[in-house]
């Protein structure tokens, strides 16, 4: 929840007005306007994009109440400005986080921690990432799609994309 800094998880099935079965939410969970998440079902872990205080937060996926982070990315070597989206490519472990602020996909490793720069950054006029939040990976197809909110488009790249990239398709 962006407003009150927290991660709600519910049942896969639940319907209706319920409680969630887990909450992540307090002070030293590190959440700051959590815009996107991912769930790396392979190594339990889920990722947090925190738009308000530009980091990628990690958690083991049965954490709950006031925990820490067991990974955070942050510092200016990461080049996150206000992200938005976040993907795991399980069969690569790689990570791809978006940011509309600065119109880019930023890719790390699953792995990485502190202030690590990303391992490829997609960004840059040939693009045309503009507002984009979020994003998919297509693990079968070696494909990122990026959903961009200034110009009403899906923008697709091969996976491996980076630098000024133009994508291989728009939708």
């Amino acid at each position: 929840s962006n407003d009150n800094h927290s991660i709600r998880v519910f049942r896969r099935t639940d319907t209706g007005n319920i409680a969630p079965i887990r909450t992540i939410t307090g002070a030293s969970t590190g959440l700051s306007g959590p815009k996107g998440i991912a769930v790396d079902t392979a190594n339990n872990h889920i990722f947090v994009a925190n738009s308000y205080n530009h980091t990628i937060t990690v958690y083991n996926r049965t954490d709950t109440g006031n925990v820490s982070p067991i990974r955070t990315i942050s510092g200016t070597n990461t080049n996150l400005h206000s992200p938005t989206g976040i993907a795991i490519d399980t069969v690569h472990q790689e990570m791809f986080v978006t940011s509309g602020s600065t119109n880019s996909i930023m890719v790390f490793n699953t792995t990485d921690n502190d202030n690590v720069a990303p391992k490829r950054p997609i960004e840059g006029a040939s693009t045309g990432l503009h507002g984009t939040y979020g994003i998919v990976v297509d693990t079968a197809n070696d494909q990122i799609f990026a959903a961009n909110t200034s110009t009403e488009s899906i923008t697709i790249y091969v996976r491996t994309a980076s630098g000024d990239v133009p994508p291989v398709r728009i939708i």
